[in-house]
């Protein structure tokens, strides 16, 4: 607590009876904390004959003494200690219900004139008087002929008196504890202020020159003791800030910002919330208000990041942007409500009207184009390209509408590294289709154009008769099917199997399957051939038998022909 005495005023109280006391009225007013307080306080007045050191000559103290405003009063007596050297006031105040000692408000106060009036009571003589027979008359005329006894200023010691310090001086120095009260309307070339301007009572404006801070409104900055170069306008502004560095702009703007450093918050409850965190940039109405401690966020646009509290590294851009985002962070969200539900994902990017709009924990997808959406709200590492295109599984990439209403043309070369999956196939096709040295596709070839030491292949009916064709089930999807086990294949013709890149037995080249099947069919055109001149060389073998039966018996069956 620091309490200081902002100003005083020294009153006589006389009376319009002959006789004085030794009794006059002191008037002060307090500063604590830079603001006038109203309570009721204990005062303790000491009286000097020397400005500091020295011996108090008197002690007196007023308990319970009301202050309104600052603004107190208390009557003291001294006694006859104002003989008419220089006398000065020491005083000591502390609240009334604290247990704690005085605190002394130096320095001490020369006392101004008008209590020594007070030494009328001693007066030796009359210097200069020529009849004093009549205190009422002057040379036989009544004082109701020359003197005004009706004006009230006459009839008290009120103030300002002479060489008092209670009305404003032209002085080129600042004048010691001088206040003013001014009804009405006033014009200034210049207006100085050494601490702040208040308006009905409460700081409108401030600016240290020390600190580099400027705080505009009520409010603003009310808190902050330690924190630099900080700027906070509106009402509130900044109002629990410490921290240096932050720039706060509109009613509640960083309200409760405490250590937070180096923010910047632009528009009505912006970064209303945020405590701790630091480096965060929030512009519109209520942008980033819900934050506390996430850091290095930049939210633009009312309502973007409106619930985010602890999540860090994001930027919003655009109306309600990321509105539901409580603890995600790094994600990265442009248009108008884009990512409404999301919440706690991370290393998300949506870009577009409305995108990624029901995303709510699914964490590293990228969403691009007007209402770019997931079918899922905890997909991971889902793409979506396109207008009102959709990304229906993790770990892949769609382009374009799901309804297939969208082609997707590419003018240049398309490498794939992983799988290429397609979900539907043209029909009436017929070109095969083939997998080049390069991991290209294209036509089936057989061209020589493409091969080198061509020579002829022997394996036929010794191939065929050693393959076994079987019937089986896929594993993927159940459905039964016939052909080869290629592992069987590749033990009796490596040629006719493929392999895999880790160099496992693979599939069957069922197209090269056709050339041992060449080979055996000539294998056995030639056993055709060779048998036919057998059976023809037998016929005419069993056409001379005939003759020669039939000549010696022709009646045998055989010839009755």
């Amino acid at each position: 607590m620091k309490i200081k005495l902002l100003f005083l005023m020294m009153l006589l109280y006389l009376t319009p009876a002959f006789a004085q006391t030794t009794e006059f009225t002191y008037q002060g007013r307090l500063v604590e904390n830079s603001l006038p307080p109203t309570g009721v306080y204990d005062f303790e007045f000491r009286l000097y004959t020397v400005e500091t050191g020295g011996t108090a000559i008197a002690v007196l103290q007023r308990l319970n003494v009301a202050v309104a405003n600052g603004a107190f009063t208390v009557k003291l007596d001294f006694g006859s200690q104002f003989t008419g050297t220089a006398r000065w006031l020491e005083i000591a105040v502390k609240p009334s219900a604290s247990g704690g000692g005085f605190q002394q408000l130096l320095p001490r106060q020369s006392v101004s004139s008008a209590p020594y009036s007070i030494r009328a009571l001693n007066s030796v003589n009359a210097d200069t008087a020529v009849l004093a027979a009549n205190a009422q008359q002057l040379g036989g005329v009544g004082a109701s002929q020359f003197i005004l006894t009706t004006d009230a200023r006459l009839s008290d010691s009120r103030n300002p008196l002479p060489n008092s310090a209670n009305y404003i001086q032209n002085t080129s120095a600042p004048q010691a504890a001088a206040n003013f009260n001014v009804i009405g309307t006033g014009t200034a070339d210049v207006f100085n202020a050494l601490t702040q301007f208040n308006i009905g009572g409460s700081r409108a404006f401030t600016v240290s020159n020390a600190n580099q801070n400027v705080f505009a409104g009520s409010g603003a900055g009310a808190s902050n003791t330690t924190g630099q170069k900080n700027s906070f306008f509106g009402f509130n502004a900044g109002a629990s800030t410490t921290e240096s560095g932050n720039s706060f702009f509109g009613s509640s703007a960083g309200r409760s910002n405490t250590l937070g450093s180096v923010n910047s918050f632009f528009g009505k409850e912006a970064g209303f919330s945020n405590t701790t965190g630091a480096s965060n940039s929030f512009f519109g109405e209520r942008a980033g208000t819900d934050n506390t401690t996430g850091g290095e966020n930049s939210f633009f646009g009312r309502l973007s990041g409106v619930a985010n509290t602890t999540g860090g590294q994001n930027s919003f851009f655009g109306y309600a942007a990321g509105e539901s985002t409580t603890t995600g962070s790094a994600n990265s969200f442009f248009g108008y409500i884009s990512a409404q539900s999301h919440t706690t994902g991370n290393g998300n990017s949506f870009f577009g009207y409305l995108s990624g709009s029901a995303n709510t924990t699914g964490s590293n997808n990228t969403l691009l184009g007007y209402s770019a959406n997931v079918s899922a709200g905890n997909l991971t590492y889902a793409t979506a390209l396109g207008a009102d295109s959709v990304a229906s599984l993790s770990n892949s990439i769609f382009l374009g509408r799901p309804d297939g209403s969208d082609a997707v043309r590419i003018p240049g070369s398309t490498v794939i590294n992983g799988s290429l999956v397609v979900g539907t196939l043209g029909s009436a096709g017929s070109t095969a289709i083939c997998l080049n040295a390069a991991n290209r596709l294209s036509p089936c070839s057989s061209s020589l154009r493409y091969k080198t030491d061509v020579r002829a292949f022997g394996g036929g009916l010794d191939v065929v008769r050693r393959l076994r064709p079987v019937v089986f089930n896929w594993k993927e999807d159940g459905k039964s099917d016939v052909g080869f086990a290629a592992e069987e294949v590749n033990a009796v013709e490596p040629l006719l199997t493929t392999t895999n890149a880790k160099g496992e037995i693979e599939g069957v080249k069922y197209g090269q399957v056709t050339t041992v099947l060449v080979n055996a069919v000539n294998e056995q055109q030639i056993e055709i051939e060779r048998l036919k001149e057998q059976i023809k060389l037998q016929q005419q073998q069993l056409e001379a038998l005939k003759k020669i039966v039939c000549t010696v018996s022709p009646a045998a069956p055989v010839c009755r022909d």
